[in-house]
């Protein structure tokens, strides 16, 4: 009965025609005269286009290729555009076309590319396109197409790129898949497809970019990824996918642009075989439940810029190899199990390096580190970084020390008692370390001297006489200092600079003060 109505169809149709070339020959479309027997290209693109598409369209029977993209036709598409059947290109990108594509496309018997990206078509994908056999490139992608993906699409076994990205598609994609062996891109990534990722994925030997990103995809990540050899991007992020990283992924040895396996609940182990991919720019094992340790092999992948591993439960330590990885510029290893220390040949690596190993346990040896590594690695766990190190890393110069100061100082305090004194006291660190004292005593009173960790000291003395000291100090390591009196007390020092007296001070006797500090 279809048939029956479409022949009927295309009877009406050519002799409307005939009739109507024979009365005029010039026919108007988007405000231009054009001879429908002769037009054989019609390029209206980015011509700021308002009208909705006319059906005269359809009497342009000559024509080869239509471009309409880039304009703000906000219409359907006709379903006269049928009768061009000797269109091989037609190109409606961001045209605004709504509305859901006609079953007549499918009599487009000549077309080779049809790309309809970035509009308003809504509906399903007709199943009447699999009659294009001759279709190489189908690109429906940025639309809000609805239902699932035919399975009479598999039958365009031309087909070199197939984009639906960025649709309402869902349902599983059958296994059928694996006839469209030509596709060297496939774009299904932004849509709700679920089920498993069919293993007739592997048929796609003249792949180069592969995004099933941001669907529901789940079920193990199919071994037969690895007969991808050719492909050069390759994007299965935001998914469902459970099990281990298939070794086979290094087989995929011309990987370029990237490896987005992130954000899934894929388990084991990273491969060895990950070192095999010596192409790629960027990795992104994040949000998944990996374990063991980051292979050695990772020391292999001289082109990687950008390496992602964060949220996962690998433990171990940082391998040294990294520091052989001369692009790496992001390095993002939070919230994991590592130990150990950070290697020193991160300090090798040139770039404007991020590491992140926050939420981590590892540790930092500074002495391993040049003291201008700071200036272009920036590490992210502030909870263990030392203060000296954070201070260049902030891209100010380190200080000069006055003085040198080694792991025991000795620090010395005197007062000197008159009836009116005045005693100074400095002291000088290899951090930058700067005190004073000013103290006023009368012959007859009793001191004590109260050292805080920041700096500042206060001496309190009674009797005829009020005596004060005010000490200002900034000093993280050892400090020296030295004074004049005829009295002295005693004082420790802790790690970060703080003075804790041991006696009080008094102008009649004579006490020796100690302090000993640890150089940070």
């Amino acid at each position: 009965m279809n048939y029956f109505t479409n022949l009927n169809f295309f009877t009406t149709i050519i002799l409307y025609i005939s009739t109507y070339i024979s009365a005029n020959r010039a026919v108007t479309i988007f405000g231009n005269d054009y001879d429908p027997q002769t037009l054989t290209e019609l390029d209206l693109s980015g011509n700021g286009l308002s009208q909705t598409i006319p059906t005269e369209l359809g009497l342009f029977t000559a024509l080869t290729k239509l471009n309409l993209q880039n304009n703000n036709i906000f219409s359907e598409i006709p379903s006269e555009i049928g009768l061009l059947q000797l269109l091989e290109e037609l190109y409606m990108i961001s045209t605004q076309v709504t509305g859901q594509l006609p079953s007549e496309m499918g009599n487009l018997v000549s077309l080779r590319i049809l790309i309809l990206a970035n509009n308003a078509l809504n509906g399903t994908i007709p199943t009447e396109l699999a009659l294009l056999d001759l279709l190489t490139d189908f690109d429906m992608s940025a639309n809000q197409v609805s239902g699932t993906l035919p399975n009479e699409i598999t039958q365009l076994t031309a087909l070199r790129l197939l984009k639906l990205n960025d649709n309402l598609l869902t349902g599983t994609v059958s296994t059928e898949i694996g006839l469209l062996s030509q596709l060297t891109e496939i774009f299904l990534s932004y849509n709700s497809f679920s089920g498993s990722i069919p293993s007739q994925i592997g048929h796609f030997t003249n792949l180069d970019q592969f995004s099933f990103q941001t669907n529901q995809f789940n079920g193990s990540l199919p071994t037969e990824i690895g007969f991808l050899t050719i492909v050069g991007y390759v994007d299965i992020s935001d998914n469902q996918l459970s099990g281990p990283i298939p070794s086979e992924i290094g087989l995929m040895t011309f990987i370029n642009s990237g490896l987005f396996l992130s954000n899934n609940n894929l388990e084991g182990t990273i491969p060895i075989t990950i070192g095999a991919i010596t192409r790629s720019i960027e990795i992104h094992l994040n949000g998944n439940d990996l374990c063991g340790t980051i292979p050695s092999e990772i020391g292999f992948l001289i082109n990687l810029a950008t390496f992602t591993l964060a949220s996962n439960q690998v433990s171990g330590s940082i391998p040294t190899e990294v520091g052989l990885i001369v692009p790496l510029a992001v390095m993002d290893l939070q919230s994991n199990f590592l130990t150990g220390d950070i290697p020193s040949t991160i300090a090798l690596l040139t770039n404007e390096n991020i590491l992140d190993v926050s939420n981590n346990n590892v540790m930092i040896q500074i002495d391993n580190f040049t003291e201008g590594v700071c200036n272009t690695t920036k590490l992210c766990n502030s909870t263990w970084i030392p203060a000296s190190v954070c201070y260049k890393c902030d891209g100010s110069p380190s200080p000069t020390p006055s003085t040198s100061a080694s792991e025991t100082a000795t620090s010395s305090v005197t007062a000197s008692s008159s009836e009116t004194t005045t005693s100074s006291e400095t002291a000088t660190s290899s951090e930058t370390s700067t005190s004073s004292e000013t103290a006023t005593s009368s012959e007859t009173s009793t001191s004590s001297v109260t050292a805080t960790s920041s700096g500042t000291a206060t001496t309190t003395s009674s009797g005829t006489s009020t005596t004060s000291e005010t000490a200002t100090s900034t000093s993280s390591g050892t400090a020296t200092s030295s004074g004049t009196s005829t009295s002295s007390g005693t004082a420790t020092e802790s790690q970060t600079g703080t003075l804790v007296p041991s006696t009080q001070m008094s102008p009649t006797s004579t006490e020796t003060a100690t302090a000993t500090s640890s150089a940070t």
